[in-house]
């Protein structure tokens, strides 16, 4: 029971070639997002709050 390959009609094939930079275009913004919201908020997000961070402050 071997199943044959299916191949992509020309509207696939034409969908998936610009989804894929599509997709990645959107990932890509939001990762920058992600970093930029990172920078603003620090990299101390981890801490326990209420407790005292062990820096000194400048």
């Amino acid at each position: 029971n071997r199943t044959e390959p299916t191949s992509l009609s020309s509207l696939q094939k034409t969908a998936l070639l610009l989804g894929v930079p599509a997709a990645a275009t959107v990932l890509y913004i939001l990762y920058r997002r992600y970093r930029e919201a990172e920078v603003v908020r620090g990299p101390h997000r981890g801490r326990t709050p209420g407790r005292p961070s062990r820096e000194t402050p400048p």
